[in-house]
């Protein structure tokens, strides 16, 4: 609680959000004791105290959104031996009616300029999107030409499905064989098509060869290290980007076995090979679950920040940037929002590196939506 992110929408219809004023407009169950600190650093928060009455319970804040109907919003904990913190509180109500109006507004101060033109005629025939609009691409494509011709005619960047992954390119141990790859970089810069190297690494134990499991630290690092170069080195400058470690806030088999700056190390290693590419934190469950908790957008811009600031990462230039796999059901906007603000904190660029959604009747709406 040193340094929380500011509240977002300057707190909207919450009250005291930071604490500066103690408790007031807050209040606590009976059974809870609620009070406010002060960090070091000089920063209020509060903290809900012995909740074992009621382990649910912690500070509340009621508010009025309808017309004679209350709401509480609180934060709560299932395990009554730990304390509650709470800091940097917000709460913006929207109608969907207002959600499309920003998106249309959003959209339109992007890709329109603020300057009218009057009494003239505009023929238009577009030939590509204007934003980055890709796909996955499968090694099938070398072999079809039909597949080739509609890819190629529709997006402007892609990402290879497994062709560049560590475990299609030295599935045996100091075998390597980059054919695939090699063969589909030249096809999708022939068509004017980025690329962006998926992955260097994967942080989940399941993703690892068999020969990979077994090896002990030492070991592992001269493997891990080898690999970084082979791949780095052999498509830098080719590619745009790169997806450094994999799904590292679900998953942490390097740092389980190499300690907990696994992470930043790789991504230092990368930008010393490659410094002209986006760096990317690749995570799924961040913009699409809330109730996901190993990926709080909280929890990803903590390891980000881990990353940026690991051996002096921003003075040297480190490129990072946000990467969410967006696997979405039936869409939450709201939460989708506030994930996308919380994160705009942290002033980099964000790319939905995956997009689908679940099939069923509502498919196209919710495409829509999102």
């Amino acid at each position: 609680m040193g340094n929380p992110m500011e509240p977002l929408y300057n707190g909207g219809i919450i009250w005291n959000g930071e604490f500066n004023n103690g408790l007031l407009g807050w209040s606590a169950p009976w059974g809870v004791e609620a009070t406010v600190r002060t960090s070091p650093s000089g920063n209020k928060f509060a903290a809900a105290l012995r909740r074992g009455a009621k382990p649910s319970h912690s500070v509340i804040q009621k508010i009025q959104m309808q017309s004679n109907t209350h709401y509480a919003l609180s934060g709560t904990g299932a395990d009554a031996a730990l304390d509650i913190l709470v800091d940097s509180v917000s709460l913006q109500p929207f109608t969907a009616d207002e959600w499309n109006a920003q998106r249309t507004f959003s959209a339109d101060r992007a890709r329109k300029s603020s300057t009218p033109e009057l009494h003239i005629t505009l023929h238009i025939n577009r030939s590509r999107a204007g934003f980055p609009f890709g796909n996955a691409m499968s090694k099938e494509i070398l072999d079809v030409p039909a597949y080739e011709r509609w890819f190629t005619s529709r997006f402007m960047v892609t990402t290879f499905e497994d062709e560049m992954k560590w475990y299609s390119t030295e599935r045996v141990q100091n075998h390597e064989d980059y054919r695939v790859p090699d063969a589909m970089l030249p096809l999708a810069q022939r068509h004017g098509i980025k690329v962006r190297g998926h992955v260097v690494l994967w942080d989940d134990q399941r993703r690892q060869m068999g020969w990979v499991k077994p090896l002990d630290p030492g070991q592992l690092q001269a493997a891990m290290r080898k690999r970084i170069r082979s791949v780095v080195s052999r498509y830098a400058g080719k590619v745009i980007a790169w997806d450094v470690v994999n799904e590292n806030l679900h998953y942490n088999f390097f740092e389980s076995r190499l300690g907990p700056d696994a992470s930043p190390e790789i991504y230092q290693q990368v930008a010393q090979l490659d410094g002209a590419a986006m760096l990317f934190m690749n995570e799924f469950k961040t913009l699409e679950q809330p109730m996901d908790t190993a990926a709080l957008p909280a929890k990803y811009a903590a390891k980000m920040n881990r990353i940026r600031s690991y051996a002096g990462g921003n003075a040297a230039g480190l490129r990072v940037s946000i990467g969410l796999e967006s696997h979405f059901s039936t869409p939450n906007i709201p939460y989708m929002r506030a994930t996308l603000d919380t994160l705009a904190q942290l002033g980099i660029p964000i790319w939905l590196t995956e997009v689908d959604v679940t099939g069923g009747p509502m498919q196209a709406r919710y495409l829509e939506r999102y």
